[in-house]
């Protein structure tokens, strides 16, 4: 049995939604490099964002971060999934940085520390949400 298929219904899904990244940091740098265009359409509406991952399983938050502001080393015990709505994001997973733009998101496994920072000159503003259990605390 793969590591995929003990995952939780909802999060294979996610992670086909997202053009079937792996649970796998390492892995998911190709498969971000070789994924499908933007999820979300320009411009990107947060009901949108969240309608969709509600049928994922996940939560919608927002978060308006301006210039330069950084989110260092976090982990979860959820899953997580990022979509940025304006501006521009790098976000770091291990050793592997993805910069994502308005419409572009990004799946992060459950304990993989990440950071991210707002690398536009504008605020950025992005949406995140957890799955599961992390999903009562919101």
């Amino acid at each position: 049995m793969s590591a995929q298929t003990m995952l939780p219904a909802p999060v294979r899904a996610a992670l086909a939604a997202l053009g079937g990244a792996s649970t796998t940091v390492r892995s998911s740098k190709a498969v971000w490099e070789g994924r499908k265009p933007r999820k979300f359409s320009i411009p990107v509406s947060l009901k949108t964002v969240e309608r969709d991952w509600a049928q994922l399983g996940f939560h919608c938050g927002c978060m308006i971060d301006p210039p330069g502001h950084e989110w260092n080393n976090f982990t979860h015990d959820a899953n997580e999934l990022v979509a940025v709505v304006e501006g521009r994001m790098l976000f770091t997973l291990l050793d592997d940085s993805f910069e994502l733009d308005p419409g572009d998101d990004i799946f992060i496994p459950a304990g993989v520390p990440h950071s991210t920072k707002n690398i536009a000159a504008t605020a950025s503003t992005w949406a995140y949400g957890y799955d599961g259990a992390a999903n009562s605390w919101f």
